[in-house]
C-alpha cells in the first residue's frame, strides 16, 4: 500500500506541521480523505482470505468493520459464509 511506502517519509513530511497526520498527507497526494486512507490501512488487519473478497463479495465499509474482529472470529465468519454457499449450491 502507498501508506507503507510513505511511512519512512512521514517524519520528514511532518516536520513542517507536526500536528498533521500521515494519512492526511497521503490523502492530499492521492485525492482521498485522511479517513479513507486510515480505513485502507485498517484493512490490513483482515485475514488474507477475507482480504481477497473485498470488492468481489464484501463492500469496502463492511470490510473495515470486519477488520475489528479477532482472527478466530474472522475465520468463523468465513467458514459460515462457505457453509451457506454450499447449502445454496446443494438446493
Amino acid at each position: 500500500m502507498k501508506y507503507e511506502a510513505l511511512k519512512h517519509q512521514s517524519s520528514t513530511l511532518r516536520q513542517d506541521n507536526p500536528k498533521i497526520r500521515t494519512s492526511q498527507i497521503i490523502g492530499n497526494e492521492t485525492g482521498e480523505g485522511g479517513k479513507t486512507i486510515r480505513r485502507y490501512v485498517r484493512l490490513t488487519e483482515l485475514i488474507p482470505e477475507l482480504l481477497e473478497l473485498i470488492d468481489k463479495k464484501i463492500a469496502f465499509l463492511p470490510a473495515v468493520e470486519l477488520s475489528y474482529l479477532k482472527d478466530g472470529e474472522q475465520y468463523s465468519l468465513l467458514l459460515l459464509n462457505i457453509m451457506t454457499l454450499l447449502r445454496q449450491t446443494l438446493k
